[in-house]
């Protein structure tokens, strides 16, 4: 969990939320695994961070470490241009 942890604090850092949302993990292991979502530090709402949706599927934990390397590497690649 802290490999993924340190994963969404970094997407924190390199791609701050409009709004002052966060991204946060949200895990269940009874429906599938992890999703990335992105929560309202106000009231605690979240729905689909990237413009995924609210009921997104979940991932197990090597298929969202993947992603989340995907979407750290594609911002960090978006950020040299």
């Amino acid at each position: 969990m802290k490999e993924i942890e340190k994963k969404v604090d970094e997407l924190n850092r390199i791609a701050p939320h409009q709004n002052g949302y966060k991204y946060r993990i949200d895990f269940a292991s009874c429906y599938g695994g992890y999703r990335l979502v992105s929560v309202n530090p106000k009231n605690g709402g979240h729905n689909g961070a990237f413009g995924e949706s609210s009921i997104a599927p979940r991932m197990p934990r090597k298929e969202f470490i993947a992603y989340l390397n995907g979407l750290l590497n594609g911002l960090k690649y978006n950020n040299l241009k």
